[in-house]
């Protein structure tokens, strides 16, 4: 019905963001990335910019999420979901100090967000920053047993190069959380430390299922 009504009527700007998100519901996401696009040559709106970025987050189109997301937040500081997304693909990219730099001004609004403390906490502990990171981890085991938090530790297990003890822990944040993004590729060079080459590699070729352009699978 969208896709009639912009025969009549091409250049509004709201049927084609709503055409856009019933392409999303449908997963259809190139599709969506596209009718919003078109929108935003009529009209740029904020919302319309976020759902794009959205689409193309959810494309695992990361690179071009990020300044997609960065205009959403130049129009809209406050925009608490563009913020939070925006530092997750910057995490993503290895880019740990535009993170830093986003989140933690960020910290009094991200109050009691698992999310929130996950991101910034891994970001910190890539960057060596260990005595800040620490206390941004402290709030998720405050909030019991998680799959980030057995990651955050499996992590740092790796990072020392305790790969039995990472192993243990990554495993369990896999019981816990299967679609956790990383978890199976650290999982995967955990394993390898201990010379488990081929649960390795299957490691890794779940980690390519669950996101095919993942460079470090």
């Amino acid at each position: 019905n969208y896709e009639i009504a912009l025969e009549t009527a091409p250049d509004r700007a709201d049927i084609r963001s709503n055409l856009g998100a019933a392409f999303v519901a449908l997963g259809r996401f190139d599709d969506a990335i596209k009718e919003y696009g078109l929108a935003l040559t009529t009209r740029d709106d904020p919302s319309i910019r976020l759902n794009l970025a959205l689409a193309l987050y959810k494309a695992s189109r990361r690179d071009q999420a990020i300044p997609e997301f960065q205009r959403v937040l130049q129009a809209d500081p406050q925009n608490k979901q563009a913020a939070l997304l925006l530092a997750d693909c910057l995490l993503q990219a290895g880019r740990n100090k535009e993170v830093i730099d986003l989140l933690e001004p960020r910290d009094a609004a991200f109050s009691g967000d698992l999310a929130y403390a996950y991101i910034l906490g891994t970001a910190l502990l890539e960057e060596g920053e260990l005595a800040r990171g620490q206390v941004v981890i402290d709030r998720i085991f405050k909030e019991g047993e998680s799959a980030e938090g057995h990651l955050l530790m499996g992590r740092a297990h790796l990072n020392k190069h305790e790969y039995q003890n990472a192993v243990t822990e990554l495993a369990r944040s896999i019981e816990l959380n299967p679609a956790l993004h990383g978890v199976h590729v650290l999982y995967g060079r955990a394993l390898l430390g201990t010379s488990q080459r081929e649960r390795a590699v299957r490691a890794f070729r779940t980690a390519l299922e669950q996101e095919p352009d993942d460079f470090d699978a």
